[in-house]
């Protein structure tokens, strides 16, 4: 799907188009991290996340 769009891949599109396919998937919460100066981040509540980041936020 990444491969469509300009730009490359992106974890917010991915973790969207997951919730608008996938029912279960749409009922769990997305995170967005930043590592403040570095890389933000987007991922559903189910996957896990070993990395360290300066803020997270739920939505």
């Amino acid at each position: 799907m990444d491969a469509l769009f300009p730009g490359g891949p992106n974890c917010y599109r991915r973790a969207l188009l997951e919730s608008s396919l996938d029912r279960g998937a749409a009922e769990e919460k997305i995170h967005f991290a930043l590592d403040v100066g570095k890389t933000g981040h987007a991922w559903l509540e189910s996957d896990p996340e070993l990395q360290q980041f300066d803020v997270v936020f739920s939505v």
